[in-house]
């Protein structure tokens, strides 16, 4: 079983806060955010940078796995016609096809 774990803040008036923290507080979800460079996502058996979400310098996220080592923007899969491919349900229906027409076959 994989534990949820939650960030710490340590609040203090020049990083948005009111007032100077003694000790860390659990983060508020509608008030607080987390501030990094990346986010690398792991499987049970590795810790690597092979799947991530980052910042490029432009100001866009970038999607990047091993398939994909230079990365993709989120316009560029939006506007991806193989992300169109991609929207199968559970079940196995196809909910759009490459056109991106909306077919509900159930």
């Amino acid at each position: 079983m994989v534990d949820r774990v939650q960030a710490l803040v340590w609040e203090s008036p020049g990083k948005g806060g009111t007032q100077n923290e003694i000790v860390p507080k659990e983060i508020n979800p509608n008030e607080d955010a987390l501030d990094a460079r990346g986010l690398f996502l792991q499987d049970a058996s590795s810790a690597d940078n092979t799947v991530s979400v980052q910042r490029d310098p432009s100001g866009n996220m970038k999607f990047q796995d091993g398939q994909n080592p230079s990365g993709y923007s989120l316009t560029q899969l939006a506007e991806g016609s193989s992300i169109n491919d991609m929207l199968v349900n559970q079940y196995g229906d196809v909910l759009s096809n490459q056109d991106g027409n909306v077919l509900l076959r159930g």
